[in-house]
């Protein structure tokens, strides 16, 4: 009992800051963004870590680590400074240049596959909040479009979880993750579609035919980063990513639908136009 009502109070106090944070918009975002890839990228590094069995030297991990912060403070720059897709572009070239070049000096382990790794885990973490925070950062304009996203996630693994632990026979993928089942993902998916559109009915934030689409989206895409981080946990030989959060594990354990769920969402806002 103790163990849920701390995770409760930890989960509340998680989607508090994060609400808080989208309705400050600008630099309140932009700051938790800033956090979230600063630890989400310690963790990363630490699972590849117990993966190889070493250290990884510190100067690489230390250009990892400012190349994610620079990715994700890259889109306040170019909201205030007009910076171009092109220079972030170049950026991360240059970037995957300096660290393939520095993977020649390491003398442990696979340098190949380590360097491999390390530039994945830059682009997984920091490009998809850096695209969430473009789109916060423009105050009022998409802050309704954020919000709803955050409560269909939330949504969509309270539904899961709720269909799941009642429902549940069939395993969804016990390979990876033994307590999903498909009756948990059907039922994700139903309280996701659902919820968007019962919101959009009463705010007019998208036609209803298209907040259908978007919870599906939503329910496909959380679900997929959330087994892809059981993915990278597995090869790591761990249960949780961290345990900085009581009762819910590291932050990339809160985040992981997120990074599937924010590109997908980009996409989607593309895809109709719903873009200014």
């Amino acid at each position: 009992m103790k163990n849920v009502i701390v995770r409760a109070l930890s989960g509340a106090v998680y989607v508090l800051l994060i609400v808080g944070c989208v309705l400050g918009g600008g630099y309140w975002w932009l700051g938790l963004a800033l956090v979230f890839t600063l630890l989400g990228t310690l963790e990363y590094q630490k699972l590849m870590s117990r993966h190889s069995g070493h250290y990884t030297p510190w100067a690489l991990r230390a250009l990892d680590m400012a190349m994610a912060l620079g990715v994700v403070c890259y889109s306040a720059v170019s909201l205030e400074y007009g910076a171009s897709l092109r220079s972030l572009l170049l950026i991360i070239s240059l970037y995957i240049v300096i660290r393939l070049s520095g993977a020649l000096a390491q003398k442990e382990g696979n340098a190949m596959t380590d360097a491999m790794a390390a530039i994945f885990g830059v682009l997984y973490i920091a490009l998809p909040l850096s695209l969430l925070s473009w789109g916060i950062m423009q105050v009022g304009v998409y802050t309704g479009a954020a919000l709803l996203m955050f409560c269909l996630i939330w949504l969509n693994d309270t539904g899961a979880f709720c269909f799941g632990i009642t429902l549940g026979k069939h395993r969804l993928c016990e390979r990876l993750s033994p307590k999903k089942s498909w009756e948990g993902f059907w039922g994700g998916m139903l309280t996701c579609v659902a919820a968007a559109i019962i919101t959009s009915y009463l705010t007019g934030l998208m036609p209803i035919w298209q907040s259908a689409i978007y919870g599906i989206i939503v329910s496909l895409a959380s679900t997929w980063g959330d087994l892809f981080e059981s993915l990278i946990k597995r090869t790591a030989g761990v249960k949780d990513a961290g345990n900085l959060i009581p009762g819910h594990g590291g932050i990339l354990d809160r985040i992981d639908s997120l990074l599937f769920v924010a590109p997908a969402t980009a996409a989607f806002m593309i895809l109709f136009n719903l873009v200014v």
